[in-house]
């Protein structure tokens, strides 16, 4: 309340009581008081007494006559329950015109004062001062507003939810789960579009969404002519896709060939034999017996095996020694000239990489060396540092001398490319490419080795690396002692990541 002299403060007293109307004002504490700040009561039927019971005439505060203006402003909150209440927790209502009122029906949207010439009314507080929020605030933060909010929250996370579906979606159709599958070849006609090529793909099962390759090649660039393009595979990736499209097609009267990194022999026998329809795999294995085919790297005979269950196409000693790679042909290619290609690609690859002088750098023959490299093409991750980090390990075993233990050996020579095998297959020890069971290397390579995995072979990093454990789907710890090691295994069997 603002201070006025005392004599005013009679008057209006006095006046008061004679039925002038006056002012009615509320405390913080709660109480009401007339302009002289004289208390006032609620006389229960909605009005105000004085102390003596003489009723209080209340003044409309937007009597100009009453020189009275606004003061400060009062705040309303809700109560919890549905209503609202003033900043001193009494009931106020809606008069049902945009404002406010108590339980008397005074307006609430201002505190009123005298206000005389000489006295200035305090400063407008702020409507977001104190924790309480204020009327205005309500107007955006009431229940509805809060509901707003929440809903805001919900719409951005749905929004959040279906982008990153779309993005995972997307990313599944550019490069799709599991490995390519059967290879079906497309003829592109002259005139073909960008959209038409995308559909040929999709319908021959190649791709699994013509408008996603449209988009990925508009990105990333692409550029291809009319032909044949026998050397596709189903369920390939965009990549590998364009790869192939930008490559050119196979020139008329050529045929074009891929051997995947890592297969065996005799898969890569079969790989050419469906190539070419008038060459059976008998026929390429007849070739490679004929002594018509050569390689410096391939030794002249392999050792006779004490054990004569392993099949005769899991000991050659061809196993190995053709480079895996991508090939062209005439199509009148006998399988001599077709195998030679591709020994004489290996043997290219191991001149380059140093493999005419093995032993000097780690210690083995070039054949011995290669296979090394097939060992560590089998047990690789996908870390890059691996495959020498694995061809170090080797090393170091064979050196200690200590069994190798890989299990790839095994599953060659059992013919069991997923690799679950018993356990009576990983105690043979009639196996003799059982290193578990037998010292040193197996006594060929168990399959065609990439280049990394050669170049990791002839070499390897330095380290005292004795053993690996997959500690993560496609990656591998090193360490160098066995205890090291258990502590890694049981880690790695207890988590799932192996048996």
């Amino acid at each position: 309340m603002s201070d006025v002299a005392d004599d005013w403060e009679t008057t209006a007293h006095e006046e008061g009581r004679h039925g002038t109307p006056v002012l009615v004002f509320q405390h913080d504490d709660g109480t009401f008081a007339d302009e002289a700040d004289n208390h006032v009561f609620d006389d229960g039927a909605g009005g105000f007494v004085y102390e003596d019971g003489t009723p209080v005439i209340v003044a409309d505060p937007d009597d100009p006559s009453r020189d009275a203006r606004p003061a400060a402003e009062t705040l309303v909150y809700e109560d919890g329950e549905g209503g609202y209440v003033d900043e001193h927790g009494s009931p106020v209502y809606d008069d049902g015109a945009g404002g406010w009122v108590d339980g008397h029906g005074l307006p609430l949207g201002d505190v009123w004062d005298p206000a005389p010439a000489d006295v200035v009314p305090p400063p407008e507080p702020s409507p977001r001062s104190g924790r309480k929020q204020s009327y205005e605030d309500l107007a955006s933060n009431d229940g509805c507003g809060r509901r707003g909010i929440i809903g805001v929250v919900v719409v951005l996370g749905v929004v959040m939810l279906v982008a990153a579906g779309a993005v995972f979606w997307v990313l599944r159709k550019v490069d799709p789960p599991g490995e390519p599958g059967k290879a079906v070849g497309i003829v592109i006609p002259e005139g073909a579009t960008d959209t038409d090529v995308a559909l040929l793909l999709e319908d021959n099962g190649i791709i699994s969404n013509a408008s996603v390759f449209g988009w990925y090649v508009r990105f990333t660039g692409g550029s291809w002519s009319s032909g044949d393009y026998p050397e596709l595979q189903k369920n390939s990736s965009f990549a590998e896709v364009t790869e192939v499209l930008n490559g050119g097609p196979v020139p008329v009267g050529t045929s074009r060939v891929t051997i995947p990194e890592g297969v065996e022999l005799d898969e890569a026998l079969t790989i050419l034999a469906e190539q070419f329809p008038d060459i059976s795999k008998e026929d390429f294995l007849a070739a490679l017996d004929s002594g018509k085919v050569t390689s410096k790297y391939v030794p002249a005979e392999l050792p006779p095996l004490e054990n004569g269950e392993i099949p005769p196409d899991k000991y050659n000693k061809w196993e190995g020694m053709l480079f895996p790679d991508t090939y062209e042909f005439s199509e009148d290619a006998t399988p001599e000239a077709i195998l030679q290609k591709l020994a004489d690609q290996m043997t290219s690859e191991l001149d380059e990489l140093g493999f005419q002088n093995s032993e000097a750098k780690v210690g083995l023959t070039p054949y011995e060396t290669v296979i090394v490299a097939s060992l560590v093409e089998k047990e690789a991750g996908t870390p890059p540092e691996e495959r020498s980090q694995i061809a170090r390990v080797i090393y170091n075993r064979l050196a200690a001398p200590e069994i190798l233990g890989i299990d790839a050996t095994a599953v060659y020579s059992k013919g069991k490319p997923g690799g679950q095998l018993t356990t009576q297959e990983l105690r043979d020890e009639t196996d003799p490419f059982n290193t578990r069971t037998k010292q040193g290397l197996p006594p060929t390579p168990v399959g065609l080795p990439s280049r990394a995995s050669l170049k990791a072979a002839i070499a390897p990093e330095e380290g005292a690396w004795m053993y690996y454990v997959l500690v993560e789907p496609g990656v591998h710890a090193f360490v160098d002692t066995q205890a090291e090691f258990i502590e890694l295994r049981d880690k790695a069997r207890n988590e799932g990541v192996i048996q």
